[in-house]
């Protein structure tokens, strides 16, 4: 074990790299971050059983875990046997990414049943795909009383507003934050005529905390009007953080609406994160003052400051 501890403590992305991990009845209690990235398990159960192994674990990220039923028989065994292995340490912090549902179900029930759960923030991304949108969704059935920060990327090809008229993708289960970070991919130039401008209200109205006071927003659209933005080889041009001038295309006046309903009295602060001259935003949001006096508006040279 301590080779092991040498390893974590000398390359903190180990556990990208590290395969069919079993620890066994041995406890690494220092390590209080793990990164995991397509690391091998046995099956969705067993990552709940690497977990107990880490008793002091505040962070755990697990993105696009790869499952494979080879060793489930052999394995299976193992995990099963240990019947003295302690419960999952209580998690402070989450991190999805393409994580399959049944995955997300094992682990929440698991860490649910964790003493003193404390689950307090989540990170994800919601795309086209509707079953790494259901694991979301269960981190939201078990842990939205207790959740205060949650940050999502919606990365979503097929429009923002057939997100939520053509699944259940919800976030009302999340009653108790405090602070939301909200990043949107917009598939398109940030203009009157892309729809998908049309979901930003639609996703504050999903918001449902009376105790949230501060919502971050910032939007990465096609920046058709730079050809900077192509990728030379291939002519793909990526997303940019778009303008303050840009976003007075958004419908404020939904926003408006969405942020001044019942329920959403404690919000103090939207900041709007974005690039250039803040004052075409500025002049736009005065016709909703004095509820825009809590806007901060955060400038940034280029998109890589996010």
């Amino acid at each position: 074990m301590a080779q092991f501890k040498a390893l974590l403590e000398s390359d903190p992305e180990v556990g990208t790299f590290v395969y069919d991990l079993v620890l066994g009845e041995h406890q690494v209690g220092f390590y209080r971050e793990l990164p995991e990235e397509c690391v091998r398990f046995d099956s969705g159960d067993s990552i709940p059983c690497v977990l107990a192994s880490f008793t002091q674990l505040k962070a755990f990220s697990l993105h696009s875990p790869l499952l494979s039923g080879v060793y489930g028989n052999r394995l299976s065994g193992i995990y099963g046997n240990h019947l003295g292995q302690p419960p999952p340490p209580p998690l402070e912090a989450l991190d999805f990414i393409s994580v399959p549902k049944h995955v997300a179900l094992l682990l929440c029930s698991s860490l649910r049943d964790a003493p003193d759960s404390t689950l307090r923030s989540f990170s994800t991304i919601v795309s086209d795909d509707q079953d790494t949108n259901a694991s979301a969704m269960h981190v939201f059935s078990f842990f939205g009383d207790s959740l205060t920060e949650l940050s999502i990327t919606f990365d979503v090809y097929s429009g923002l507003q057939a997100l939520f008229e053509t699944s259940s993708f919800t976030m009302q289960d999340c009653t108790n934050l405090r602070v939301i970070h909200l990043k949107v991919h917009i598939h398109g130039m940030c203009d009157i005529t892309n729809h998908d401008l049309r979901g930003i209200p639609t996703i504050l109205g999903q918001i449902s905390s009376p105790h949230l006071e501060e919502i971050t927003l910032s939007i990465l659209a096609d920046p058709m009007s730079d050809y900077h933005g192509l990728d030379s080889e291939c002519g793909v041009r990526g997303l940019s953080l778009t303008t303050f001038a840009g976003l007075a295309e958004l419908d404020w006046d939904a926003i408006n609406n969405a942020l001044t309903r019942e329920g959403m009295s404690s919000l103090r602060t939207l900041t709007v994160v974005a690039r250039g001259p803040k004052d075409p935003l500025h002049g736009h949001l005065a016709t909703w003052l004095p509820m825009w006096k809590t806007v901060s508006l955060y400038s940034v040279e280029t998109s890589n400051d996010l």
